[in-house]
């Protein structure tokens, strides 16, 4: 193979092949030398073309995905006539290390391997060191953090995530305009986003606007203490899962407390509506909305405490195909024939473990008292949905930020 063709293969550039000395499908070495007749001496000034001796540099290169490209670099020491003194000339091609050698155009190829693949999987294809690759890897991801404070950030998205489940936990920060990861830290406390934030610096923390998190008290904590300029934000699925963790327990203390004077008691009707009561209003057809609308109508307080929670969810109310119309409460809800019609035992189990015991005949819906009594029908309470007002309780009055 003559050198011409080398050249244009190898396209660096004042690199002449000399020869090719293994040309295997998963090796392949070439020996090269610089292409100067005569070199400057950096010192005096003086040029000279003296070659004192030659030693042998061995340089990685890019080669095929299944192919080792090694290139043996003649390395020339020249004499200096005029002074006397002797260097080692330099290519502009390849980038000198201790004990490691690489063409310039290898180490980015490196970093844009690092996306996809693993150090060790990257050390062992180019057959360089691991601790090479990653100082390499490292020292762009320096130039790249200090690039990116220099770029406005205005929308910051924070959350965390596990390297290994239970054991090892990072918090992801986000410019959430460009989708850019901006930073992967150790930890999810306070102190490892305070830390990230402080080493950004205050011109660049005052250019947040907004910044969206979890519930996270430590992420909070930290964005109360750097950010408080900024709007913070909780992001849409952990609003939505205070909501249900709100409406499961206004159910549940709704089941176990009863009218007063009275023993609590388990309402089956309410327990078999659990998860209609969790879906988006939006995605419910018209008999599912009857069915929520009456077990609401049934329950004022739960109404007004968080049995329209789910309507928050949705952006728009199932289509109807008639108008609303307003009409005049009944003094009390329709009594049902049979409150258990698939059990026959004397006993069935309360929502709190204990044990009511039951009629042998099939027993008739007390009064509601009046404490109870709902204000509108069931139609307008489908139709019209109540805006929520959040409990007393601590599991639900968390939505406020």
């Amino acid at each position: 193979m003559s050198p011409d063709a080398m050249t244009k293969r190898l396209h660096l550039r004042r690199i002449r092949v000399i020869a090719v000395l293994v040309d295997l499908v998963e090796r392949f070495t070439v020996e090269v030398e610089d292409t100067r007749r005569v070199v400057r001496y950096p010192h005096c000034g003086f040029k000279t073309s003296t070659v004192h001796d030659r030693r042998e540099v061995k340089v990685a290169d890019v080669g095929l995905p299944q192919q080792r490209t090694l290139l043996v670099w003649r390395r020339r020491r020249f004499g200096c006539e005029t002074c006397g003194e002797r260097f080692l000339e330099d290519q502009p091609e390849i980038i000198l290390g201790r004990r490691t050698h690489v063409t310039r155009r290898l180490a980015p190829q490196l970093v844009v391997d690092a996306r996809h693949l693993s150090i060790r999987e990257i050390s062992r294809r180019t057959g360089l060191p691991w601790h090479y690759v990653m100082g390499v890897v490292g020292g762009w991801s320096r130039l790249v953090v200090a690039a990116r404070r220099r770029r406005r950030c205005r929308i910051l998205l924070i959350d965390e995530t596990s390297l290994r489940r239970g054991h090892r936990y990072v918090t992801v920060v986000m410019n959430g305009e460009t989708g850019e990861g901006l930073g992967v830290v150790k930890h999810r406390n306070e102190a490892a986003l305070s830390g990230f934030l402080v080493a950004q610096g205050h011109r660049w923390l005052r250019g947040v606007k907004v910044v969206v998190t979890d519930g996270s008290k430590s992420y909070r904590a930290a964005i109360r203490q750097h950010l408080g300029g900024a709007t913070h934000v909780a992001d849409r699925y952990d609003v939505a899962q205070w909501l249900a963790a709100g409406l499961i327990e206004v159910r549940r203390r709704i089941q176990r407390q009863g009218p007063p004077d009275t023993r609590p008691a388990f309402d089956p009707d309410i327990f078999r509506s659990r998860y209609l009561q969790l879906s988006r209003f939006d995605r419910l057809d018209v008999a599912r909305v009857e069915a929520l609308g009456r077990i609401l109508a049934r329950e004022p307080n739960w109404k007004r405490r968080g049995g329209c929670c789910s309507t928050s969810t949705a952006s728009t109310s199932p289509p109807t195909t008639e108008k609303p119309t307003r009409r005049s409460a009944p003094s009390s809800p329709p009594t049902k024939t049979s409150r258990y019609p698939n059990t026959n035992r004397s006993s069935t189990p309360c929502w709190h473990g204990a044990t009511r015991s039951l009629p042998s005949t099939t027993p008739t819906r007390p009064p509601t008292a009046p404490s109870r009594a709902p204000t509108t029908s069931s139609a307008s309470s489908v139709n019209r949905p109540s805006t929520p007002v959040a409990a007393g309780g601590p599991s639900v009055g968390f939505v406020g930020w």
